[in-house]
């Protein structure tokens, strides 16, 4: 019998990772369910790594021909036989090599650019994340997420989780983005949610319970979707990781990135978003949920419970941030917002409340 490592495998076209098995195969990677159904075969000449190999670390891949899909085997006993099968797999990346040319071309000018960058980086955060490639906004999105729910429980009923892609799907198709959007649900009792860079967003399982009507969901979830298309985790996490991230997007190189999963995970779990950042998102989605046809009223309502104190919620996550209050918040949001569809029918609302049953 050969031999075969477990792993996950998300397609990158719905939130679901699905447990696979990996096997060497003489000139590809074959993934397939437990009970042998196919899943995808990747050829050794098209695989790419999402991030460096590093030992205690999952091998996270993806396929040239395929570059939404993502495996990830953590195993440590899988990554000497992929080396000896794919030797030349330590040279590929989805972010690619640092040209050693153009990094000997330019290496004094960014020197000096660098220098003068240290008083002015918070201010250029921005400007610099819209240079940020989207696949290294997935990548590091993909890392953080992962880290964050390493030790939760995912929910996955299956009714509810169609559900959510059917929103999901609905507001993503309001905007002319480069991201596939993931969105899972935490089996955690806090009213909360996070967005990720490259389109990973986390709900938790008390926002669900909180929420009184599929309205206020999608509200939350166009809010957090927002912060993704306006790359402000992305933003955020430059200004935190300072001139060495900056220095990766000016070379086009990818360690650095590749290495934030961590950091970048603990700096969101206490980011306050700016005034200015809540502000878009919130007029970001109330564009979204007006072009979806959805009633925009219900993230002005849930902003509105919050303030009145419905739940102790804790400061910091994303939507939640105490910058600027949530009364302010809401009174904008409702003044903005107009006439739509509730957000889902019944059925598909009560699956959702049920997505972790």
């Amino acid at each position: 019998m050969e031999l075969t490592y477990p792993g996950h495998f998300s397609d990158g076209r719905s939130a679901a990772r699905r447990g696979v098995r990996v096997r060497l195969a003489e000139t590809a990677l074959v993934l397939s369910r437990d009970d042998g159904t196919a899943v995808a075969t990747w050829p050794y000449g098209e695989l790419r790594l999402v991030d460096e190999l590093r030992r205690g670390r999952p091998v996270r891949l993806s396929s040239a021909s395929d570059p939404d899909a993502r495996l990830s085997v953590a195993d440590d006993a899988f990554r000497a036989p992929l080396l000896a099968a794919v030797p030349e797999l330590r040279r590929r990346g989805p972010l690619g090599p640092i040209p050693w040319l153009r990094g000997a071309v330019w290496g004094v000018g960014i020197a000096a650019l660098v220098a003068a960058l240290v008083v002015a980086l918070p201010r250029l955060a921005g400007p610099v994340a819209a240079l940020v490639p989207v696949e290294w906004e997935a990548a590091l999105g993909e890392q953080v997420a992962d880290r964050l729910l390493a030790n939760v429980n995912v929910c996955t009923s299956a009714a509810g989780t169609e559900a959510l892609q059917r929103l999901v799907d609905r507001l993503a198709a309001t905007r002319d983005a480069p991201y596939i959007f993931s969105v899972r649900v935490a089996d955690v009792d806090k009213v909360n949610a996070f967005a990720a860079p490259g389109g990973y967003v986390v709900m938790f399982r008390g926002l669900l319970e909180f929420a009184e009507s599929p309205d206020e969901v999608a509200g939350v979830l166009a809010h957090e979707m927002a912060h993704v298309v306006e790359r402000h985790a992305t933003e955020a996490i430059i200004r935190s990781a300072g001139l060495s991230l900056l220095f990766e997007v000016l070379t086009g190189g990818a360690s650095g990135l590749a290495g934030l999963g961590a950091e970048a995970g603990e700096l969101l779990l206490t980011l306050s978003y700016s005034r200015r950042a809540e502000a878009e998102a919130d007029a970001v989605a109330v564009v979204m949920l007006e072009a979806a046809g959805i009633r925009g009223a219900g993230l002005g309502t849930f902003l509105a419970r919050l303030d009145r104190g419905g739940r102790d919620v804790p400061e910091g996550l994303a939507f939640l941030s105490s910058h600027p209050p949530s009364r302010a918040r809401a009174e904008a949001v409702s003044a903005a917002t107009g006439a739509g569809r509730p957000a889902m029918p019944a059925a598909d609302w009560r699956a959702l409340k049920l997505i972790c049953e």
